[in-house]
Formats: structure tokens, C-alpha cells, sequence
């Protein structure tokens, strides 16, 4: 997919380019506007790291056996470039990142000084003031110091635009020297000439982060919106798009708008005054993220906020795996790496995913799940105190979507309760986009099941070959879009996709959906 969208853009370009030439032929001007970089755009290799953007190396010390790791985008407005992560005991750490100057002119130092201020406050050692110094020609600022057996070294030079920020840091004075090394003999070149200074065996790196170049691509061609709204009968949500389908809480209220994430997210905000996720995370989420359905026991008000007494909550989100290039969803036999690694690029731009306990992934009828659970603490306006909510998140992959289940109760009994419910999986093909047609919405956005019932879905007989497991799961979830609702309609005698959720001639009232709970312990 990847490969032909950059064909087409080849494509474009030289049409673009050929129309340009034609209308300029009187002038003899043919030259192609050249192509867009963006500042995370680097060529890495085991030995060395090369910016496309910013024109840069950097020699990568092997004693410190680095590796690159992912992380969340900053939520200061910086872009991450390079995260990289050394073996233990030493954990050795260089890590680099840009900062937009914007108006204000060169902020290197003022950057740099900020830091050190801070640092000094918690009570750091000093081992050198910021002081100003020249590497390649390019005049840097930098500081240094320790805090009990950690030390670190940071750089900083304002270049094209914006403020360049160098850490190095580790545990081992000699490795710790061999990093410094590494920044103070780093080497600039015009940024065209990239191939001559990348080394043998780069490839190409678009940063630890979500690459810039691809929030703008997901912008564009948002994968959120090729998603199916799903159909509730009763309290049962099907998607066909997908091919589950999940029992809800009886009785509920069901609407299109998760409760508690988002009261989380405004809390995070006004505590500490600034976003709590960054603006690409939230370019992504919006993009790639839909709530598909969202089922509270009390109704949240009109302003958001949510009662705390007997409330409960579970919602079910999807998001295209295409917005996770650098990274795939673990398999139970890939080891504790491929699980850390995933939940980092999933789980930092979501708020709430730093009071959840570790990630434990098991497989379930075959079937791959990643759980965890948590209690988080928040605050509304008009509360005198935090309230504090037991909360479990469960993540599934289902044709190239990674389907997520959140569950929020006042107390831990509450949780395990509604976790105790059960989902179908069907594992037939993935329906053609091109052909499909979303069903028309029945739900109002953070409302209730309206009250016309869709026309009778089509009888279909139920599919010999699903998977079942319970989905103690639970969703993350983005602003969803005003066409984003499930469908409802009157229990009927069958299912209108494969797999049916009830028996030919069956009826929700003559027996609940007959899957399996996820089990409450998994190794």
C-alpha cells in the first residue's frame, strides 16, 4: 500500500512537472520542485544516524549496544527524532529532538536554561553549567549532571528554524564519555548530499514517534471514516465491517461518546496546563480512532461529566493497524519486547494508559489479547475530591483493526462484572470498502437508542466456524464524528451478517448471545 502510494505520488510529480515545463518552455525552465522532507526523516543504521532534514550524522558507540526504541509523541510541541536505549546494567541513552522557533528567533539557550533551572530545583547534582561551546562549526550550548548513579549530558543549536536538543545519559563513565564523543564529532552536510554520510546498511528511520509524514497522510485520507457503524439490537452490538459482535450490559443507555476517558483527559489538562495528548497524537487519533459504541449504567450530563455513584461504563473502539507502521501487534510467542514496544506506541498518546498496571497478553481460542487494569484518579469541576475509578482496557486485532474494550466501575467488584461478558469473532474475509454500505445511524450521539427501529435485517443462518471469547476489553477513544453511530433495531429471529449471534428462529429473549468470558487469570 505503502509502495503504490508513493508510485503515485512519482506519478503526479512528473505530470506536475511536465505541465510546468510546458508552460515554461519560452524560458528554458524544466528544474522539479524538490520533494518535501520532513524533520524526523532520518536513514539509521547500527553504527550511525542520519537527518535528511536537518543534514546531520551521528556515530552510534558500540559498547553502548543501542537500540531504537518507540515513544509517545512530546506533548511540549517538539518533535522526537531519535530514542535510543542501551542494554543493562548501563542503560545508556541518546536521544534527540527538535523544537519549532517559530517567531520568537533562536531558543537553544533559553531552552537549555529552563531545563537546567528545573533540574537544579529537585536537587541534581551540578557537574557543569551551561555553558556555550562549538561543534562543527555550529555554536551549542550545553550542561551536565547526575542525579545518584544517572548522569547525563545535554546539547542544544538553533538550525533551520528550530532548536536541535541532544541528550546523553547513562550509568557507565566511560560509555558516558564515548556518547558525548559521539555529538561533540557529529558531522553536518547539505542535506541533498544525505547518501554520501548515511553509511552502509541505513534505512530509512521516521523517528521513535508517530512520523510526521504520516499524520499528514492519515489527514487526508482518514482510515476512521471507512469504518462500518455497526447495528444494536436489544443490547447486542454487531459490526459486519469488522465481524464481531459484543453482548452490552442490559438496560443500559448506549450512545456513541466514551465518559470517562475523556473526563480523564480534562483533568490531566487542568492539572498540569497543558494538553494531555499532543497535537500529532491527537491528529492520529482522530484520524485512525472510532468509538464504534458506548454503554453507560447513568447517563453522562450535557456538559460531560459523569455520576460517580453506581456508574459503570463500557465502550468498544477501533483503530486501523496502519497507524502503527514502526511497530505490530504481539503474538504471545514473541516475548516481552514485542509487547512493551507495541504498548508504548499505543498506549502514551492515551492519557488514562499511565495508571494501568502492566500489559499481560495470553491467547484465547486462538485468539490474541493484550489486558490490563488500573485505578485512575480524576477530577470534576464542582468536586472537593479526586474521585478514583477502577478501569480495564483489552486490545484484539481483527481484520487489520485493533478493537479495543474499555470498562470503568466505581470499585473493583463492579469491574469484574462487567468484564464477565462475551464476544463473537468472525474470521471470514474482510468486506470489499468499495462496495460497502454503512447502515444508516440509530443512535444519537451521547444519547440514548432512539426510538425508530431500522428496517428488518436479513435472515442469515449462523456461521459454523466463529471463534468466541469473552472480551473483557475496552476502548480507547477519539472525538467521534457526527455520522459515527451504530444502528439499532427490534430483536429480530436472526442476525443480519455471519457470524448470527443467536440460533435460526431465535429471539434475544429466548437466549443471550452464547459466547465465552474471557477468562479472569491469564500467565
Amino acid at each position: 500500500m505503502r509502495f503504490r502510494g508513493l508510485w503515485l505520488l512519482t506519478l503526479l510529480s512528473f505530470a506536475g512537472a511536465c505541465a510546468f515545463a510546458a508552460d515554461r518552455a519560452a524560458s528554458g525552465s524544466t528544474t522539479a520542485q524538490p520533494a518535501k522532507h520532513y524533520p524526523d526523516e532520518a536513514l539509521l543504521s547500527n553504527y550511525r544516524y542520519a537527518n535528511v532534514f536537518f543534514g546531520f550524522t551521528i556515530d552510534l558507540p558500540a559498547d553502548a549496544e543501542l537500540r531504537p526504541i518507540p515513544s509517545s509523541n512530546p506533548t511540549d510541541g517538539s518533535i522526537a527524532l531519535l530514542e535510543t536505549l542501551g542494554s543493562a546494567p548501563h542503560r545508556s541513552v541518546v536521544a534527540i529532538s527538535a523544537y519549532p522557533s517559530g517567531d520568537e528567533g533562536p531558543k537553544a539557550r533559553l531552552l537549555l536554561r529552563r531545563e537546567l533551572d528545573d533540574e537544579l530545583t529537585i536537587g541534581v547534582e551540578e557537574l557543569h553549567g551551561l555553558t556555550k561551546t562549538s561543534i562543527a562549526g555550529h555554536s551549542f550550548f550545553y550542561y551536565e549532571t547526575r542525579r545518584g548513579i544517572d548522569q547525563h549530558a545535554i546539547y542544544a543549536t538553533d538550525l533551520d528554524g528550530y532548536a536541535l536538543r541532544f541528550v546523553t545519559a547513562g550509568r557507565d563513565p566511560k560509555l558516558l564519555q564515548q556518547l558525548e564523543a559521539a555529538v561533540t564529532h557529529m558531522r553536518f552536510f547539505p542535506p541533498q548530499n544525505i547518501g554520501d554520510y548515511a553509511g552502509v546498511g541505513a534505512v530509512p528511520y521516521s523517528g521513535p514517534a508517530i512520523p510526521t509524514h504520516l499524520v499528514e497522510e492519515l489527514k487526508s485520507d482518514p482510515p476512521a471514516r471507512k469504518l462500518a457503524d455497526g447495528k444494536l439490537s436489544g443490547n447486542v452490538y454487531e459490526n459486519a465491517f469488522l465481524g464481531f459482535g459484543y453482548e452490552l450490559p442490559k438496560n443500559w443507555h448506549y450512545g456513541t461518546e466514551a465518559a470517562v476517558m475523556p473526563a480523564v483527559e480534562r483533568s490531566r489538562e487542568q492539572n498540569y496546563n497543558r494538553p494531555a495528548v499532543s497535537p500529532p497524537q491527537r491528529a492520529l487519533l482522530k484520524a485512525c480512532e472510532r468509538t464504534l459504541v458506548s454503554a453507560w449504567r447513568k447517563m453522562p450530563e450535557e456538559t460531560g461529566q459523569i455520576a460517580y455513584d453506581d456508574f459503570g461504563e463500557v465502550t468498544i473502539s477501533a483503530m486501523s493497524l496502519a497507524c502503527f507502521p514502526n511497530v505490530k501487534f504481539p503474538d504471545v510467542n514473541n516475548g516481552k519486547q514485542a509487547l512493551s514496544d507495541f504498548m508504548v506506541a499505543y498506549g502514551l498518546g492515551h492519557p488514562i494508559m499511565q495508571d494501568m498496571k502492566g500489559a499481560r497478553a495470553f491467547e484465547h481460542d486462538g485468539r490474541t489479547f493484550i489486558l490490563m487494569d488500573g485505578v485512575v484518579a480524576y477530577h470534576e469541576d464542582g468536586d472537593d475530591l479526586s474521585r478514583r475509578v477502577s478501569v480495564a482496557l483489552a486490545l484484539t486485532t481483527q481484520r487489520n483493526y485493533l478493537v479495543s474494550f474499555f470498562f470503568a466501575a466505581p470499585h473493583d467488584a463492579e469491574l469484574h462484572e462487567l468484564m464477565n461478558a462475551k464476544a463473537a469473532f468472525d474470521p471470514e474475509p474482510v468486506i470489499d470498502t468499495a462496495t460497502a454500505k454503512a447502515p444508516d445511524s440509530g443512535l444519537q450521539p451521547g444519547g440514548s437508542v432512539a426510538a425508530t427501529p431500522s428496517a428488518p435485517p436479513v435472515s442469515a443462518a449462523p456461521s459454523a466456524n466463529v471463534q468466541t471469547a469473552s472480551t473483557a476489553a475496552p476502548a480507547s477513544s477519539a472525538a467521534p464524528q457526527a455520522d459515527s453511530s451504530p444502528t439499532t433495531s427490534e430483536p429480530t429471529a436472526a442476525s443480519s451478517f455471519h457470524p448470527s449471534l443467536l440460533k435460526p428462529g431465535e429471539t434475544m429473549q429466548d437466549q443471550q448471545m452464547q459466547g465465552k468470558p474471557i477468562p479472569k487469570k491469564s500467565h
